[in-house]
């Protein structure tokens, strides 16, 4: 994937709940999430921990990405946080989610 400057990312809640997400700093946007700002989901359920982050490319393409990932069952997301860690491992593993360049 080319122009990798937005991320899809994973973050899990005191609670054990994933919330999927997208960005161009996620650092940042983790930060903004413990504050309370941002997702609605995230509200309430600190401590935070950022447990997955992923270059996407393009902000098209990340949230492309985005929403498939959140289509995969709990078994599969963990896997992703738990072994993948570059896009062409997740496409391999997971070929459903490969994303088309534009």
């Amino acid at each position: 994937m080319s122009n990798p400057h937005w991320s899809v990312y994973f973050v899990r809640t005191q609670c054990d709940k994933l919330y999927c997400g997208i960005s161009n700093d996620v650092e940042k946007r983790f930060v903004a999430h413990q504050r309370g700002r941002g997702a609605k989901f995230l509200n309430g359920k600190a401590p935070l921990h950022l447990c997955w982050q992923l270059n996407a490319g393009t902000r098209q393409q990340a949230s492309r990405l985005e929403c498939r990932l959140k289509k995969l069952t709990r078994k599969q997301k963990e896997e992703v946080i738990a072994q993948i860690t570059s896009y062409e491992t997740l496409v391999q593993r997971f070929p459903q989610l490969q994303v088309e360049e534009n």
